[in-house]
């Protein structure tokens, strides 16, 4: 292994590392958070609690228009349409 390498390496694990504690941290702070919302009876379901992890919203897509509109105004980026080839690729994404 040349230094070169090496050097990657163990950047690469350097940051590994760092990740993970990351994610140590913010599960022990979720879990605090429902902890903490369980004593107070505002525990959310557990279908709303993996929703929220699988990148659900739960808006409708008049919310989420809308909201896209928002954005669009804001950012000075015009929304277009989808063509039909970007259509018939998220619709096996929809199905699963």
């Amino acid at each position: 292994m040349t230094p070169r390498e090496y050097y990657r390496e163990s950047e690469a694990a350097q940051q590994r590392w760092k990740d993970e504690r990351e994610h140590g941290i913010v599960m022990a702070w979720k879990s605090a958070v429902f902890y903490a919302q369980a004593m107070v009876g505002k525990l959310p379901s557990l279908e709303n609690a993996l929703a929220d992890g699988r990148g659900e919203t739960g808006q409708t897509v008049e919310q989420q228009l809308a909201s896209l509109t928002t954005l669009s105004k804001t950012t000075g980026f015009p929304l277009r349409p989808a063509s039909p080839e970007t259509l018939a690729k998220l619709r096996p994404m929809r199905e699963s």
